[in-house]
Parts: C-alpha cells; sequence; structure tokens
C-alpha cells in the first residue's frame, strides 16, 4: 500500500508543478502579446508618419535636382539680359 501512496504523491507533485510552468508559462506569453501590441501600434504611427514626410521634408537630392534647374534658368535669363545690353 505505500508503493500506492509513493506513486499518488509523485504524480501529485508532478501535476502540480506542471501546472505552475504552465501558468508562469502562460503569464509570460501575455505580458508578451501586450507588449508586441504596444510596439504594433507603434509601428502603425510611424507608418503614418513616413507617409507623410514627402510632403514634409524635401531630400538632399530633390533639393539639389531643384536648384540646379533654377540656377539654369536664371543663367538663361542673365544671357538674354546681356544680350539685350549688348544690342541696345
Amino acid at each position: 500500500m505505500s508503493e500506492v501512496w509513493i506513486t499518488w504523491i509523485i504524480q501529485g507533485v508532478t501535476g502540480l508543478a506542471l501546472g505552475v510552468i504552465a501558468w508562469y508559462m502562460k503569464r509570460d506569453r501575455e505580458e508578451i502579446d501586450k507588449k508586441v501590441g504596444k510596439q504594433e501600434e507603434r509601428i502603425d504611427r510611424l507608418e503614418k508618419e513616413m507617409r507623410g514626410l514627402p510632403f514634409t521634408y524635401t531630400t538632399r537630392d530633390d533639393f539639389i535636382r531643384t536648384t540646379t534647374q533654377i540656377d539654369q534658368k536664371l543663367d538663361k535669363i542673365l544671357d538674354r539680359i546681356a544680350d539685350m545690353q549688348k544690342e541696345g
């Protein structure tokens, strides 16, 4: 009969240990899910902000391209003024 009690005690302790381990794993999983949810919200906000960037900021290449075009137009205007002064 003592062997039966030892078996029951071992099974009980094993079951209790597995239950405690499962509870901790579930708790940790819920915390991780909350953190992942917060990170997904932050990513969504950042994506929305990034969609607005082309309307708010100019890249370096775009700035250089635009200033080059303006410089070319100004050079054409100066050339025409110089031609008009030579003729006049």
